[in-house]
């Protein structure tokens, strides 16, 4: 037998162990070895701690900035290299009961815009705190610069030149080539039809999510793809009236259109039906469902672990990840656009020169 070389040495207890189980530790290398090696190692919710850190609110609202910095960086470079152009006069004719129709739309949209905005700041000062809607709302906003990735590759909407409108910031974005349209410019609307309107889409929203909510409490048993489906078929119902308000009223028209599944297909009025799926399906129905999810959550998803920055920065942290939620679906449905429009579809020859 080998004498212990430190015959004093007090024994390492296993964590644990009651005090009988103690005794003898010393005589038991390998008891001693697994309680040391249980010493060191770090515990489980530590590990559980260095994973969530990175949390939903920290990805969606490192999203949120640097879809801000994008849009500092392409509108910075196009104000200061761009001419600030609009559309120069082409001789076109517009009646006077359209523009009545397009300035109507106009005001409509903008104050709907505006009222909702003070609907979603009153919340927020009532429950002292920055809310999802608003939120999303913010982010909706600050999701204009994206509009020319639209017509990426082929010019997919055109606007009435006849309300203010600007040369495009296309070029401005990275990786951004756009359309052949034989060396013409091309112009973007600043007005209700443009994505200053893309806020409108909580009114929307909020209709949409109210029918979901009442189908998915009748219907219980329904899985979650059946009510996803479902969402996205309301969209489609309520999107589908909509639409044509703007058409034929004038703001803007799809000079493409994969004619199977288009309406009034070669008119300058034609309505694409995928763009309206593609409404539904990628921009207002997965944001519908993740509020409903949220139903059952103190904070909601996006703002998970947000209790963890200090009490002043939180509403900001709050309304970066709204920006960068928002920035994301509207990127999803004008890249569901771009591959519409890779079906093509004849120029409508009928297309007014007021709107090309």
């Amino acid at each position: 037998m080998h004498e212990d070389p430190f015959p004093c040495r007090t024994p390492w207890p296993a964590l644990g162990t009651s005090g009988a189980d103690k005794v003898g530790t010393r005589s038991q290398p390998g008891r001693r070895d697994a309680a040391m090696a249980q010493e060191l190692r770090p515990p489980l919710t530590a590990g559980l701690a260095v994973r969530t850190r990175i949390s939903p609110v920290g990805i969606w609202s490192s999203l949120g900035v640097a879809a801000l910095a994008l849009q500092v960086w392409v509108f910075g470079r196009w104000l200061l290299f761009s001419d600030l152009r609009s559309a120069p006069p082409s001789g076109y004719r517009i009646s006077g009961g359209r523009t009545a129709a397009v300035w109507t739309l106009q005001i409509v949209v903008t104050a709907t815009v505006l009222s909702i905005g003070v609907v979603l700041l009153r919340r927020c000062l009532r429950e002292r705190t920055v809310t999802f809607d608003a939120a999303l709302y913010v982010g909706l906003l600050l999701s204009m610069w994206q509009d020319p990735i639209m017509y990426w590759n082929k010019l997919y909407v055109v606007y009435n030149q006849h309300l203010p409108n600007v040369e495009t910031w296309g070029p401005y974005i990275p990786g951004w080539h756009g359309p052949d349209t034989g060396g013409e410019p091309i112009y973007e609307s600043v007005a209700g039809g443009s994505g200053l309107a893309y806020p409108i889409v909580m009114v929307w929203f909020w209709l949409q999510y109210k029918l979901y909510r009442q189908i998915a409490l009748r219907r219980p048993h329904w899985s979650n793809w059946r009510l996803f489906l479902t969402a996205a078929g309301i969209g489609t119902l309520i999107d589908l009236p909509l639409e044509p308000l703007f058409l034929f009223s004038g703001v803007f028209a799809y000079p493409v259109g994969y004619p199977p599944l288009t309406l009034f297909a070669g008119h300058w009025y034609q309505l694409p039906l995928l763009e309206v799926l593609s409404a539904s399906l990628v921009l207002v129905t997965p944001i519908l469902v993740l509020r409903r999810i949220d139903e059952s959550r103190p904070v909601p998803w996006l703002f998970t672990t947000s209790g963890r920055t200090s009490a002043p920065a939180r509403p900001s942290v709050r309304l970066l990840a709204g920006v960068g939620l928002a920035n994301v679906v509207i990127l999803a449905y004008l890249l569901a656009n771009v591959a519409i429009a890779e079906l093509g579809g004849p120029f409508p020859s009928d297309m007014p020169t007021w709107l090309w």
